[in-house]
């Protein structure tokens, strides 16, 4: 459990790094983008570059979030249950633990889903930036991924932070 825990914040060290990285060059394309739309200069990979990179950014930063336990949450039926008597300490586990068993079933529908995908566009280029179509495919594979890891390392250890200070730090 520890080893995976470790590898787990290891992990999540360099995703969350990545996604920064990944999130700074969306900015800086879209912004290029705007300024060359400004001046009458088409450039037309700037928007297909931003949408991957978005696609991944968003993958990845749900799978920190899972692990820190910031997805959102439906609370009201504890905040209800537990004015009635029942132990809110119980209910958040009962109430976490069928949350992620569902998110982690989600998780991996999504997963043989994307890998469907990625047998059939084998072979298949973007239309701008012709790379070919699994690379941006591969941002939901692994995101989902690290979404099923996450979520799991949370139920072992959801007192832990694997990654130190907040997202936004």
């Amino acid at each position: 459990m520890r080893f995976f825990l470790g590898s787990m914040n290891c992990i999540n060290k360099i995703v969350k790094i990545l996604t920064i990285i990944m999130l700074f060059i969306a900015l800086i394309v879209i912004v290029l983008q705007v300024t060359c739309r400004f001046l009458h200069i088409p450039l037309g990979w700037t928007e297909e570059l931003a949408r991957y990179l978005i696609v991944y950014v968003v993958y990845f930063a749900a799978s920190l979030a899972a692990r820190e336990g910031l997805l959102t949450r439906l609370e009201i039926a504890v905040a209800v249950l537990s004015s009635k008597g029942y132990s809110r300490h119980m209910l958040n586990l009962l109430f976490n633990g069928i949350a992620g068993i569902f998110s982690i079933f989600f998780y991996v529908v999504v997963i043989f889903c994307t890998t469907y995908t990625l047998r059939i566009t084998r072979g298949q280029v973007s239309a701008a930036l012709e790379i070919p179509m699994y690379i941006p495919y591969l941002g939901i594979y692994a995101g989902s991924f690290l979404l099923t890891l996450n979520t799991i390392a949370s139920f072992i250890a959801p007192e832990e932070s694997s990654v130190e200070g907040s997202l936004s730090e």
